[in-house]
């Protein structure tokens, strides 16, 4: 049972990806000209086709929200990071840009997606044009796009939130944008709390396949997912880097559940 419904679901989400590039493709062509414009353009096309795919995945999504606004423009979020599945996640509740790095856009289908999602990338194992990218970041921001980065710069096991990467920080503080803290909480797997023993189901890290975790994905029946949305930092160009980065880590690692049974 857990074949067919894995191969109903891939079939539905290959579909859904195919009119996500036939309708995006002609974006490319045009993208240097005015790129955050495009971007934000994107980013409501991923946010309508996120919804989507979570439904036809059995994925519910719900919200706690602290932010007194309903609506966003060039804000900076900060989430803890445990799959590509967080990507659907946020974006189905918020279009959004994200900051990836240079491997994975060279990563077969995610590499494509990200790219057509006007995802920006960055090359973490290369700091020489760290100024350069986050001067893209400031001027995305700046124009009103919200940018999303995983300052722990990798997928994480579920156990803890690693320390976070300071420099892409640096960009709120340029455009003084505000920073907004979020929480990504697996809760539910197949009606069973998420732990130990079954996340691997859902969180992608270290030398994991994405083409055989993801296939683990479609076999699902259905996850919970809980997203907190916490307070608006606010950030001037006094704000010191290493204080807002410690202080989007406590906020978002105070409403996080680590995975211990």
């Amino acid at each position: 049972m857990g074949h067919i419904r894995a191969g109903i679901k891939a079939a539905a989400f290959g579909i859904t990806l195919l009119s996500y590039f036939l309708l995006t493709l002609p974006v490319l062509f045009f993208f240097k000209l005015k790129p955050n414009f495009f971007r934000k353009l994107l980013n409501s096309l991923v946010s309508f086709y996120s919804k989507f795919l979570l439904k036809m995945m059995g994925f519910k999504v719900f919200t706690k929200d602290e932010c007194s606004s309903e609506s966003y423009d060039g804000i900076l979020f900060i989430s803890n990071h445990l799959s590509y599945l967080d990507i659907l996640i946020l974006s189905s509740i918020q279009p959004s840009s994200y900051v990836t790095s240079l491997e994975m856009r060279k990563t077969p289908l995610l590499g494509q997606i990200c790219l057509l999602a006007g995802c920006v990338f960055v090359n973490r194992k290369n700091k020489k044009n760290i100024h350069k990218e986050i001067f893209e970041i400031t001027k995305s921001l700046t124009e009103g796009v919200n940018i999303t980065i995983f300052p722990e710069a990798t997928s994480t096991n579920g156990e803890r939130v690693l320390r976070f990467k300071r420099p892409l920080f640096q960009a709120a503080i340029d455009a003084n944008k505000a920073v907004i803290p979020i929480t990504i909480n697996y809760n539910f797997i197949n009606g069973h709390l998420v732990s130990l023993e079954n996340r691997d189901h859902l969180f992608w890290y270290d030398e994991m396949t994405f083409a055989d975790h993801l296939w683990g994905v479609f076999k699902l029946r259905s996850a919970v997912i809980t997203v907190n949305r916490g307070k608006f930092i606010n950030v001037s160009e006094e704000s010191d880097v290493i204080e807002l980065s410690l202080l989007a880590h406590e906020k978002v690692n105070s409403k996080y559940a680590p995975i211990i049974s």
